[in-house]
């Protein structure tokens, strides 16, 4: 699936430095990705993007001394093919979707009275996300966008855990649900 998405992505450079190449962001702050859309023509945009996550917590008890680590990594790229409609000058509709590899990593430590226990897992695999849009050009070349999609998440990789790391388990995990941007955009 990674090679895919890498020839995927890069097969379209010959065609992107003939092409209006640009920069777009999200104004949420749950949302990790940054967008390199890829005009091709009026109505055709290749989108590639690229996110990552590092994010962790720590808690301690007073009373026994116990305490958790939990860290999460997450890294993910793909892209997005999209058809736009000009709705009037400013706004244009769009439809499509993105295909992205992702690979997570999850590390918890937890230490009690009775011992330490580590938990480990890594996860990779691909995710769709057929998504529609609207877009608000609002100065020359700057554009606001909001979209909505659907998404399908499958991930598989290994787990280890007990206080020697001697358990390992395969483990793969599979996620759907909807989801909401507001991107804001760039295009050169």
């Amino acid at each position: 699936m990674k090679n895919i998405l890498i020839v995927l992505v890069f097969s379209f450079s010959q065609v992107s430095v003939a092409s209006n190449l640009g920069l777009g962001l999200s104004a949420e702050s749950g949302d990790n990705f940054i967008y390199f859309p890829i005009v091709l023509s009026d109505s055709i945009r290749l989108e590639p993007f690229f996110g990552y996550s590092d994010d962790g917590e720590e808690s301690i008890s007073g009373v026994d001394e116990s305490y958790s680590k939990n860290s999460y990594k997450s890294k993910s790229f793909g892209a997005g093919l999209f058809k736009y409609s000009k709705l009037n000058d400013n706004v244009h509709s769009y439809f499509g979707g993105r295909i992205a590899y992702i690979e997570t990593e999850r590390k918890t430590e937890i230490s009690i009275s009775l011992g330490e226990n580590l938990i480990y897992e890594s996860l990779d695999g691909y995710s769709i996300s057929p998504t529609i849009g609207i877009e608000y050009r609002f100065a020359n070349g700057f554009s606001t966008a909001v979209e909505a999609e659907w998404y399908y998440n499958r991930l598989e990789g290994q787990s280890t855990g007990k206080l020697d790391l001697s358990e390992i388990s395969e483990t793969s995990r599979e996620r759907s649900g909807t989801g909401t941007k507001f991107l804001i955009r760039y295009v050169f």
